[in-house]
Parts: C-alpha cells; sequence; structure tokens
C-alpha cells in the first residue's frame, strides 16, 4: 500500500524553495549595489572600474534571471498545489 503524501509538508517545501529563489535574487541585488559603490569611487577606464562594471551587469542579468526562475517555479507549484487539493477532495 503506497503511503498518503503529506500536503502541508509539500507545500511548506514549495513555500521554502520559491523564498530561496527570492533570497538568491537578493542577494545578487546586494552584490549589485557594491559594485555600484567601486565603480563610483574609481575612475572610468581603470581596471578596477571596468571589473566592478562586468560584477554589477552580472549581478543585474543573474537577479533578473533569478527572479524568472522564481515566477516560473511558483506557477508550476501553484498548478501542481490546485491539483493536489483537488485530488484531496476526491479522496474525502
Amino acid at each position: 500500500m503506497a503511503e498518503k503524501l503529506d500536503t502541508k509538508e509539500i507545500a511548506f517545501r514549495i513555500d521554502s524553495a520559491a523564498g530561496e529563489f527570492a533570497h538568491a535574487a537578493s542577494c545578487f541585488g546586494s552584490l549589485a549595489t557594491l559594485f555600484e559603490a567601486i565603480i563610483a569611487a574609481t575612475e572610468d577606464h581603470s581596471l578596477a572600474h571596468r571589473l566592478a562594471k562586468l560584477g554589477e551587469n552580472m549581478c543585474v542579468e543573474y537577479d533578473d534571471a533569478y527572479m524568472t526562475l522564481r515566477d516560473d517555479y511558483c506557477a508550476h507549484a501553484e498548478r501542481y498545489g490546485s491539483t493536489m487539493r483537488h485530488s484531496e477532495k476526491e479522496d474525502a
């Protein structure tokens, strides 16, 4: 006999994962702020300025990518959650 899924546990894990995506995006935003400060404190064509600009650009790209992944993940999670809730109602 198959074990019954603990839907509350599954929902908790889904919410936790969505939070991790948002946290990752937030970290990239914080790093971008650090790179912005380095850019402001250095001369335009110095190596530090160029590297900081590269770091800032990468952070912005990763921030956008993680937010897109989070949105996609949340949409799938909502669909799966809806299916689980519907299944529970049928089992009751």
